[in-house]
């Protein structure tokens, strides 16, 4: 699927430098920069999801705590 991306002229030469040094294509860094934040995006989801249901699993030991 094509797509064109309108860049603002800093972030463009971020894209540039970044895959000259790694030696990628713009595309294929867009790419990357694409997955690496969906799984950042996933795994914050599913860190905070834990630590809800942690603190609803043990809210009378958090409550106690909290009084001591």
């Amino acid at each position: 699927m094509a797509m064109t991306l309108r860049l603002d002229d800093e972030t463009q030469r971020a894209l540039d430098e970044l895959a000259e040094a790694t030696h990628q294509s713009r595309s294929a860094v867009v790419r990357m920069a694409i997955l690496e934040t969906a799984a950042r995006h996933e795994h914050v989801s599913r860190v905070q999801a834990a630590f809800d249901e942690g603190e609803s699993r043990y809210a009378q030991l958090l409550d106690r705590l909290r009084r001591a």
